[in-house]
């Protein structure tokens, strides 16, 4: 069946994504345990660095999203007038 295919695909890149996102919390905690002295002295800036690549992760998403709706109206106008220009 073609649904089940799909579903194990999906399945398996949420596997993949938790294992790297597993993977590199696990990296990213042995690096601070290594470095604690860095990591303290330059706190604020590692904050502040956080909170940006939050916001363009989060703009990027924000970017996809409208390109994607303009994308459906352009394809469903497009359809439309090519609909209405058929004999």
């Amino acid at each position: 069946m073609p649904g089940s295919d799909t579903a194990t695909r999906w399945r398996n890149a949420i596997l993949l994504a938790l294992a790297d996102a597993l993977i590199a919390g696990m990296t990213l905690g042995y690096l601070i345990r290594e470095n604690r002295a860095v990591v303290v002295s330059h706190l604020s800036l590692i904050s502040l660095a956080a909170v940006a690549a939050v916001s363009v992760v989060a703009l990027l998403g924000r970017v996809v999203r409208t390109l994607d709706r303009a994308d459906r109206q352009l394809e469903k106008i497009l359809r439309d007038e090519l609909r209405r220009r058929e004999p």
